[in-house]
């Protein structure tokens, strides 16, 4: 599939408790595991790639030139990782998880404040990917994560590029890069999902 022929949307909106239980893993997990298992691990990318997707196709407006330019790349990229994520996950019997309600609020107030969230996101969800691969099982599979994980870091050295920051800790946040667990992925996606705050959600997300 051609990266940028993927269908925006979904005919189906996943609510806010879902979207927060395929984050957060609601299923009792073994001791010192994040994922249940692959698909596990591929249904959470897939909430994360919606996230961007969206993020980047709410910000038509903001940015001009240049900017826009790179952001048109990048969006392309994200769609071609929802497409084969989603194709991935089917291939291996699973169910993709529809698109999540999401709103993003006043990370698109500004042009300022979209380039800040694009160079916070893009380094969060790189870091996400860090911190799964290392529950993956299928070999297949890990070089993937590992090969979207290269593309997220390119994006954010973009955000740090466009925003004047300079090297680290802007183009480059250090020697290696740094995984994120999924808690601090919740902590950060959760008030973007809309309906977040409910008794539901809440309980979706705690193991």
């Amino acid at each position: 599939m051609n990266r940028r022929h993927f269908l925006k949307g979904s005919a189906t909106v996943l609510p806010a408790a879902a979207a927060l239980e395929v984050l957060g893993g609601s299923q009792t997990l073994a001791q010192g595991a994040q994922f249940r298992d692959d698909n596990d691990i591929l249904n959470y990318a897939l909430v994360l790639e919606y996230f961007l997707s969206q993020f980047y196709r709410e910000s038509s407006g903001l940015i001009s030139g240049k900017e826009a330019r790179y952001i048109s790349e990048v969006a392309a990229d994200e769609n071609g990782h929802v497409a084969a994520i989603t194709q991935t996950i089917q291939k291996l019997g699973g169910k993709p998880v529809p698109t999540p309600a999401i709103n993003l609020g006043n990370a698109l107030a500004s042009r300022m404040t979209f380039l800040r969230a694009f160079h916070r996101f893009e380094n969060l969800f790189a870091g996400a990917y860090l911190g799964a691969s290392r529950y993956v099982t299928n070999p297949e599979i890990l070089q993937a994560v590992v090969g979207i994980y290269a593309v997220e870091e390119r994006h954010a050295a973009i955000a740090g590029e466009l925003l004047g920051l300079g090297a680290e800790p802007g183009v480059y946040t250090g020697a290696t890069g740094k995984a994120v667990d999924r808690a601090e992925v919740i902590r950060v996606v959760k008030p973007y999902i809309a309906g977040a705050k409910s008794r539901a959600a809440e309980a979706a997300i705690t193991r």
